[in-house]
């Protein structure tokens, strides 16, 4: 079964620096709650990452899965290319300017796992969790960037 969880939320930060901390892919673990490990694979003009393996916490313990990514003008997007117990993990984040002047993202996760004995239930609060676990913590490191402070790490 293929569960797909979705959230919005306002950054206190211009669409630039969501942007670039969305785009730092080996950033990650240092400041995204849920994600243990990030390694990248391979990389692509402006050695931006093309593909890395994660690694992350969930309650069947932890999850590596190598993820490829795509960037666009609004956002970015990661697909699942190889995973353990996983069979889809696909996450899309679109930036859009607020009204206020900071960000709005958007974002989508869509979780499937290869092992039918992982309830429908536990797939769904698992994605939940992770994504807004994701939508928080890029908050924070957002709001820390643009205030001048490195800060925001978990």
């Amino acid at each position: 079964m293929t569960i797909t969880v979705a959230r919005h939320a306002t950054m206190d930060a211009q669409p630039d620096v969501v942007q670039h901390v969305l785009s730092d892919i080996g950033a990650y673990a240092d400041w995204a709650e849920g994600i243990q490990t990030v390694d990248i694979l391979t990389a692509g003009a402006h050695d931006q990452p093309e593909q890395a393996r994660f690694v992350f916490d969930s309650p069947l313990g932890p999850l590596s899965a190598v993820l490829a990514f795509t960037r666009g003008d609004d956002g970015i997007a990661s697909e699942l290319v190889e995973g353990d117990m996983l069979a889809t993990f696909d996450a899309h984040y679109r930036v859009a300017e607020s009204n206020d002047g900071g960000s709005v993202v958007h974002a989508t996760l869509t979780v499937a796992v290869t092992t039918p004995m992982v309830p429908a239930v536990m797939v769904k609060s698992y994605a939940d969790q992770m994504l807004e676990r994701l939508m928080t913590s890029l908050a924070e490191r957002c709001a820390h960037l643009e205030k001048g402070s490195p800060d925001g790490a978990k």
